[in-house]
């Protein structure tokens, strides 16, 4: 009995002892563990290049002794692990996401293991960005590590602050709670799901000084280089002095100042290169008129070069832009050893006059005649090339045109002198004594074109009369003659006359005299005369509109329609009125515009062998009172035959009407025939 007692309670024993056993081995474990943070470590981020030394190693029990220790890394590609019994260290070596592995062995619970996630990242600046959609948050850079926040919304904001393979490292700011209640503030999020603004775009050169046709190549870099959309565009500010295409090409087209202007495609972030296109001019010396700024280009928006540039400064004009000199300075002028050239003002620079010549040595002009004379400054580039006239015998005279006249039938002598005193040679006046113009128009082109008429006048134009110096316009309705205009010039092929004297619906012809006056000496004193030549207009009637007419023909060369247009009348006496029309075909009315925007009508209701009157009637609108009234100008009139001519036929409305009536009929008689059928299959089956 004893034996089986002892037996029972050895086995008891026995059995417990396993039982303990057992469960010691369910809670033992290893963990990498941060003694600094005293933390259990799931996951650690590394920069690509760095390392991280702060990987121990805690057991459970504690102080279940241990050994053969082997720590490792799932791709050693992206990080690399050496450690011991008690520590290891890990080094990021590209971006990327992996595991490190620790196992050790114990006596008591066998072969332990834990691993932890390594992500390795590229160090970004805190470049802020925006969450593009409805995404995740994560501890790792791996889709399977764990979640920090789900459902985040769109538009959700941070910092990145590190690149991971097909993840951003961020950065969160206080305010933003994470799920996971963490008090860290970064996470790992899909690229993907991310929207990096354009913070600012560089183009790689800031000014540029070119001279027409010149080529100049710019590139440009987006910042950040993460920018979600770093696509752009080249424009240019004034296209009539450079063209940029879009692989940065410069070309200089004209003189002036302009930007090469780069712009992002998102965020409208802009760079520019400012190209100033300079034309060489003669190298001239100067000094600058006043106190001043000197720029690196043609515009106030570059670069300034001196600030504080004195007055009477020497410089040496080489270049023209607009309205800056491009020019040289003395040598160390912007410091020891840098360019000496700069832009600056015209205005801001005085260049003396250095000497003045008259072309003409001498002329030879009637006593009634007037002559122009050429007068040359230099330098081209004078500040004031202003010039005063002078002569030795007070006979002749020069007009602000320099154009030379004459007092008396004397010689004379005529000088120029500049503001600043410089003198020119003499130019020699001699006179005739008689006219130089035998006769008017020996050519005979002398003529009065058709006159034109308008609702508030007419106008005339005739040719120059060659040999003429001056023309009168006179105006008759049938009884007398009476001067209206007087033109004082002979320079221009032709000359235009408006008659705002003419009334609304009278006929009116005119009449121009054409004069050339001069001064001859008959033995005692001198005596004026003149020569005159005369030619008229045609009769014209004032506010009748032309009409004129056009036939328009079919691919099968019928007439289709007939195209009647006018001239576009105006009334702006005293001040811009409202103009329209009225046109009429056999005397009734098919047309009337209340505007003064079309000037034609397509008249397609026609028929062979007919004749057809138009009348064109415009008017213009005034105030009676409260009350607007229509002001008519007389009828213009034209016919027009279709006589000859095959006339396209209209289809007319009531074969239209046949159609569907008959296609109504057709449609009653179906209706009633099918049911006929149905009655009859209705008897057939109740049999």
């Amino acid at each position: 009995m004893k034996k089986i007692i002892l037996a029972l309670i050895a086995i008891t024993f026995m059995c417990g002892t396993f039982h303990i056993k057992t469960i010691l081995a369910e809670d033992a474990k290893v963990e990498i563990w941060s003694n600094a943070l005293d933390e259990r470590i799931e996951h650690r981020s590394i920069v690509v290049g760095a390392s991280n030394p702060n990987f121990n190693i805690k057991i459970t029990p504690s102080g279940t002794p241990f050994n053969n220790v082997t720590w490792s890394t799932n791709n050693n590609n992206i990080a690399t692990v050496t450690g011991n019994s008690q520590s290891a260290t890990v080094k990021g070596l590209r971006e990327g996401s992996t595991k490190l592995n620790l196992s050790v062995n114990t006596s008591a619970y066998g072969r332990l293991n834990y691993d932890c996630v390594i992500s390795v990242y590229t160090e970004i600046n805190n470049i802020p960005a925006r969450t593009n959609q409805i995404t995740t948050f994560y501890r790792g850079a791996d889709l399977n590590s764990w979640v920090r926040s789900t459902g985040v919304p769109t538009t959700t904001s941070f910092k990145i602050i590190g690149a991971c393979s097909n993840f951003y490292y961020i950065e969160l700011p206080d305010s933003y709670n994470f799920d996971d209640n963490r008090s860290s503030r970064k996470a790992y999020v899909l690229k993907s799901h991310v929207y990096v603004p354009v913070m600012s775009v560089d183009v790689n050169k800031s000014n540029l000084i070119m001279k027409k046709n010149d080529t100049e190549q710019i590139s440009t870099q987006v910042f950040p280089n993460i920018a979600t959309n770093k696509s752009y565009k080249y424009s240019a500010s004034n296209g009539e002095v450079i063209s940029v295409n879009q692989s940065g090409t410069i070309t200089a087209i004209g003189e002036g100042f302009s930007k090469a202007i780069a712009t992002s495609n998102a965020d409208n972030k802009q760079d520019d290169c400012k190209v100033s296109v300079i034309t060489d001019v003669t190298r001239t010396k100067g000094t600058l008129y006043k106190n001043t700024k000197l720029y690196a280009g043609a515009d106030t928006s570059c670069e300034v070069r001196k600030n504080d540039a004195k007055k009477g400064d020497s410089l040496t004009v080489i270049a023209k832009c607009g309205n800056y000199y491009y020019a040289e300075f003395p040598q160390d002028y912007f410091g020891e050893g840098k360019d000496n050239k700069a832009f600056v003002l015209i205005e801001d620079v005085y260049i003396p006059v250095e000497r003045i010549e008259i072309v003409e040595k001498s002329i030879i002009i009637n006593i009634n005649q007037k002559k122009k004379i050429t007068v040359k400054v230099y330098p081209e580039l004078a500040s004031d090339k202003s010039v005063t006239f002078y002569s030795t015998y007070n006979n002749a005279k020069v007009n602000d045109k320099h154009e030379v006249s004459v007092i008396k039938e004397q010689f004379d002598e005529i000088r120029a002198r500049s503001k600043d005193g410089k003198n020119s040679n003499i130019c020699e006046v001699y006179v005739l004594p008689d006219r130089i113009v035998e006769k008017l128009d020996p050519n005979g082109t002398f003529q009065v074109l058709t006159p034109k008429s308008d609702l508030d006048g007419n106008y005339i134009s005739f040719t120059k009369c060659e040999g003429a110096t001056e023309y009168i316009v006179f105006r008759s309705n049938g009884n007398k003659w009476e001067d209206i205009y007087y033109v004082y010039n002979n320079t221009d092929n032709y000359r235009y006359v408006f008659d705002e004297g003419a009334l609304l619906g009278k006929k009116y012809r005119y009449k121009i005299v054409a004069y050339y006056k001069y001064v001859t000496f008959n033995g005692k004193e001198l005596e004026t005369k003149r020569l005159a030549k005369t030619i008229c207009s045609s009769e014209v009637e004032t506010g009748r509109p032309e009409i004129n007419y056009k036939f328009i023909k079919n691919k099968k060369n019928e007439l289709s329609k007939i195209k009647i247009s006018w001239n576009k009348m105006h009334y702006e006496y005293g001040k811009k009125h409202k103009v329209g029309y009225r046109l009429y075909r056999n005397g009734k009315t098919i047309k009337t515009l209340e505007n003064n925007k079309t000037h034609s009508f397509k008249d397609s209701d026609l028929k062979a062998n007919k004749e057809y009157k138009y009348k064109i009637k415009a008017f213009y609108i005034v105030k009676q009172g409260k009350k607007d009234k229509k002001v008519w100008s007389p009828k213009g009139k034209i016919k027009v035959s279709t006589t000859g001519l095959k006339v396209e036929k209209k289809k007319t409305s009531k074969k239209k009407t046949n159609k569907k009536t008959s296609k109504k009929s057709n449609s009653k008689k179906a209706k009633k025939t099918t049911k006929k059928t149905n009655k009859k299959s209705k008897k057939k089956s109740k049999k």
